[in-house]
């Protein structure tokens, strides 16, 4: 299994999705959100091979779909 580490800057994101989703559709919504987030980055971790590059886009950054954004790795 891969590791998988957070950066500082994605925790703070993270919080600001949570914040974000509780303001416009409250608790529920920011837990199924947030629990959608960690189901993904469990996926990369047992699988890294899913991360997509895009056209145009370097290709040092890799990309994960959850819901309609993206998570990105480098």
């Amino acid at each position: 299994m891969a590791q998988l580490s957070l950066t500082r800057r994605a925790l703070w994101d993270i919080r600001g999705i949570k914040a974000y989703s509780v303001e416009n559709g409250g608790e529920a919504v920011a837990e199924e959100y947030l629990d959608a987030i960690e189901d993904a980055l469990i996926r990369l971790r047992e699988n890294p091979r899913i991360l997509r590059t895009k056209d145009g886009i370097t290709e040092s950054l890799c990309f994960y779909r959850v819901r309609q954004h993206f998570s990105s790795v480098r």
